[in-house]
């Protein structure tokens, strides 16, 4: 644990940046947990969000390194934005990002791997604000073939992986929380039926998601954390 001042400015809710809160806790370190209020118009439509603390934070310029947008983190009044870069940061700093380069380049890997994943359910799953203008049957048969094509490329990062602990070794390490959050802290992955039924053909990658669930400073964060709509 360092004596450097972390400041995490975002919405009060999981989205982007819930890894990085996952990689302080497993850092022991203590940071500030900014988080812009949200208010809504009406409950649950995020057409209505009110959010005049993060408006005010944009005018005035505290957001430019991200261009005006959350999340920003500041680390002993530097600033930078960008959810990813936020994360090779933090790993880095905390030594979550392996033990050498070569180490570090497959965690990054797997950490892209993890962003394609999470982009291909973006495209496949019904929009999270808006209505779904596709029919039902499109939708299922889009969320199917997510689903199919999936399990081709979780066996070959199982392959990758190896007969090692973890994704970049024999330490936990920022692409290990990233699965963990894709597969296990994702609202509305977690809601698919085709979840379990693929987990269950994997066994490393289940188990990589179980243990990382199962870590003591992540299962504590996870049990006192601010509930949140998102």
């Amino acid at each position: 644990m360092s004596t450097t001042e972390y400041t995490l400015h975002y919405f009060n809710g999981m989205g982007a940046v819930e890894p990085a809160r996952i990689l302080f806790a497993i850092a022991k370190q203590p940071y500030t947990d900014h988080r812009f209020p949200l208010e809504f118009g009406v409950p649950g439509d995020f057409s209505t969000i009110k959010r005049e603390e993060f408006d005010q934070a944009k005018a005035s310029g505290e957001l430019v390194s991200n261009l005006g947008r959350a999340p920003v983190l500041t680390v002993d009044g530097v600033s930078f934005g960008q959810s990813k870069t936020i994360l090779r940061f933090l790993a880095g700093a905390f030594g979550l990002f392996g033990a050498d380069e070569l180490s570090r380049a497959k965690i990054d890997t797997i950490m892209e791997h993890v962003a394609d994943f999470k982009d291909g359910f973006g495209k496949a799953a019904p929009p999270f604000i808006g209505e779904d203008k596709r029919s039902k049957e499109e939708a299922d048969e889009a969320m199917a073939g997510y689903w199919k094509g999936l399990e081709g490329q979780l066996e070959a990062l199982e392959a990758y992986i190896g007969e090692s602990e973890w994704c970049g070794g024999e330490e936990i390490s920022v692409a290990d929380v990233l699965l963990f959050s894709f597969f296990s802290d994702n609202g509305r992955v977690q809601a698919c039926s085709q979840l379990q039924p693929t987990l269950e053909k994997f066994s490393k990658i289940r188990e990589i998601v179980d243990k990382v669930a199962a870590h003591e400073q992540v299962a504590g964060w996870l049990a006192s954390r601010p509930q949140t709509p998102f």
